[in-house]
């Protein structure tokens, strides 16, 4: 970052630059002179979040140096990985939100959760059988083209014969 980059942000803040020198127990000269730098040190940065109680981050909102980090907070009467509850997801940036999440695949019994294992396996037999049905159904139609085709050919051999 410049020192050109910096004085424009600081020039957005609540404080003056005079103000800015002297919470920085530093001459207006020398801050001055540590505007004009081509590459502003880190440890000025530091003592600036310091004066103005920001991170860091406020310096460099909007460019690819700023934090992508992501707070992730789950609560609820229950556990959401049991059940049920809430998750707010908070950023630095303008992504924040809240999502309301519902796990269908927890149950509160075993019998409920024997129930679904049954009408699972009842279902995979049942699709099974479907299948099978329809392999069939399959082969016995690709024997009915085969014989259609040996039969075509036979008549056009047929043709062919009394043409000529």
């Amino acid at each position: 970052m410049t020192g050109e980059e910096l004085k424009y942000i600081l020039a957005h803040t609540r404080l003056q630059f005079k103000d800015l020198a002297a919470e920085l127990e530093m001459s207006q000269q020398n801050f001055s002179k540590a505007l004009k730098v081509s590459d502003i040190k880190t440890g000025f940065l530091e003592k600036l979040c310091d004066v103005l109680n920001v991170s860091m981050d406020f310096f460099y909102k909007g460019t690819k140096y700023a934090s992508t980090s992501v707070q992730v907070t789950a609560s609820g009467n229950q556990s959401i990985a049991t059940n049920s509850g809430d998750v707010t997801v908070g950023a630095q940036n303008e992504n924040s939100g809240h999502i309301g999440t519902q796990n269908n695949y927890s149950y509160p019994d075993a019998q409920q959760k024997q129930d679904n294992v049954t009408t699972l396996t009842e279902t995979v037999s049942t699709l099974t059988r479907e299948l099978e049905t329809s392999q069939q159904q399959k082969s016995d139609l690709i024997d009915v083209v085969a014989t259609s085709q040996k039969q075509i050919q036979q008549l056009t051999n047929m043709v062919d014969r009394l043409t000529q």
